[in-house]
């Protein structure tokens, strides 16, 4: 492992492509010479992870499935997320049971709020929506 104690998440960006995928686009620095890291995208804390990736580089996009949200989603509305990412070295069983996370560096909370229109004959409608405009106000 490295002397290199120095982590972070420098910048993330969201967006989608409109129909069924939302992108970040995540910048982050520190040494990438481990053994194994991961970085994670989270839904609501720890509670849900929805997409972990090995050995990222230092501007990785992670691809995000909405399918991974529906369960919650209502459509014609905007459906409001809270988005957590982390950058850590995981420790596995055998069986793939994580049963250690080394944080190397998190991400400040990243409220989302998407509008989502399902449609089974043509394509799905997915668009972000500001946070400040769907207040009140």
């Amino acid at each position: 492992m490295s002397n290199n104690t120095y982590y972070n998440i420098k910048n993330v960006a969201v967006s989608t492509n409109g129909q069924n995928e939302i992108y970040f686009d995540i910048e982050w620095e520190g040494d990438e010479n481990l053994d194994y890291f991961e970085l994670r995208v989270y839904e609501g804390g720890k509670d849900y992870c929805l997409e972990t990736l090995g050995y990222p580089s230092h501007q990785q996009r992670v691809v995000v499935k909405p399918h991974s949200f529906y369960k919650n989603w209502k459509t014609k509305e905007v459906n409001k997320h809270t988005i957590y990412i982390e950058l850590g070295i995981p420790e596995y069983t055998d069986n793939g049971e994580q049963l250690s996370w080394k944080l190397l560096a998190d991400y400040k909370p990243i409220i989302v709020d998407i509008y989502h229109e399902a449609h089974i004959l043509k394509k799905n409608i997915m668009e972000l929506r500001d946070p400040k405009e769907n207040s009140q106000g």
